[in-house]
């Protein structure tokens, strides 16, 4: 039976735009919406991407996500980070950190999904692979695209998109971050794993 790899890691690149936040203080996180639901005010919904500034200087780093599908139909995520210098400003959709609600970041962790299972080709066109329609293949999928960031308080928030419409999660809900860092699916073969420490 043949395996496919399906494999998203983030570049050094864009390690380097995480590292930059190391040390400071957030000042926001934005995107163009939101949606906060009033029974889980430290949850907030973005779509597709969000922009972390700082109280230090106008250096932005925006977080996107995309999504494609395997050959059995699978949800694959891809997440893209990149550094821009822009005047700080509040976006249409912003949430704000000063006062009592000062984040200092002092670490950042990443994580991601690896899974290995077996399933079937659903397309006619797999050249790419040489697989033919309802042929059974072994899929192992690894990424790298779940950010934790660590406040010198020990507040963390933790940022996921969860869905292929690309509903971006983000919250300091400790709880469900220990549940999210623990997951284990079976049915899947598939485990939430530390991938990166950035100090």
């Amino acid at each position: 039976m043949k395996t496919i790899n399906f494999e998203h890691i983030l570049s050094d690149k864009e390690i380097s735009h995480l590292q930059k936040l190391i040390g400071k203080d957030l000042c926001g996180i934005g995107s163009d919406s939101i949606s906060i639901e009033p029974s889980k005010p430290e949850t907030w919904m973005f779509h597709k991407w969000i922009e972390f500034s700082n109280w230090t200087d106008n250096l932005i780093q925006r977080l996107e996500y995309s999504f494609y599908e395997t050959y059995s139909g699978d949800d694959f995520i891809e997440l893209r980070i990149e550094s821009l210098t822009r005047e700080r400003k509040a976006l249409n959709a912003d949430i704000s950190f000063a006062g009592n609600d000062k984040f200092t970041i002092q670490k950042i962790e990443t994580y991601g999904y690896d899974s290995e299972y077996e399933v079937e080709n659903l397309f006619d066109n797999t050249s790419k692979v040489d697989l033919k329609r309802k042929e059974k293949y072994n899929e192992k999928m690894r990424s790298e695209n779940v950010i934790l960031l660590y406040s010198t308080d020990g507040k963390r928030i933790w940022v996921e998109c969860m869905h292929p419409y690309l509903e971006l999660i983000v919250t300091m809900d400790q709880v469900y971050i220990e549940k999210r860092i623990n997951l284990i699916e079976t049915e899947f073969n598939a485990k939430m794993k530390l991938k990166r420490e950035i100090i």
